[in-house]
């Protein structure tokens, strides 16, 4: 019952790629050192790990994508597929949470007024649970003359 995911990430073209590595070589940071990674990402607001994916050709995030862009002074659509871009748009916005959450939130409202409205009127909620019974083992009688060795011991372990 394996699946497949399909990837979430948005990896940057050929073409985008060589563009980023020669921005980085070209670039350099507020202070006139040379971009590296680390700064990349230091200037973009993400993890180091996640510049590195995107300067190897994995899938980043959108936000990330768009951060690690902007950080170099180019524009997102030069660096990945535009079918890419709109794809993953267009899957963001298929879910509207605002509604979603609003009929969650309807629905516990309504539920919680009949809760109240039962409890106004008296009723009671009866509430099945089945219970299982147990036997219960039954422990070894110990005689009386145990030797005070082995009775401190069973003391210590917690068996008397």
């Amino acid at each position: 019952m394996a699946q497949t995911r399909k990837p979430r990430g948005i990896p940057a073209t050929q073409e985008g790629l060589e563009k980023l590595r020669q921005a980085k070589a070209a670039g350099r940071d507020e202070n006139g050192q040379p971009l590296t990674y680390e700064r990349i990402a230091q200037k973009a607001g993400v993890d180091v790990k996640t510049v590195k994916r995107f300067f190897g050709g994995k899938g980043v995030d959108r936000d990330s994508a768009i951060a690690i862009v902007e950080a170099l002074g180019l524009e997102i659509t030069e660096i990945v597929d535009p079918k890419d871009w709109n794809s993953a748009k267009r899957t963001l916005n298929t879910i509207n949470w605002r509604e979603v959450c609003g009929k969650v939130l309807a629905q516990q409202r309504e539920q919680q007024r009949l809760r109240r409205q039962a409890t106004e009127r008296g009723f009671e909620l009866n509430v099945y649970v089945p219970l299982g019974l147990v036997e219960r083992k039954q422990q070894q009688r110990r005689r009386g003359d145990v030797p005070p060795s082995l009775a401190s011991k069973n003391y210590a372990s917690g068996r008397v």
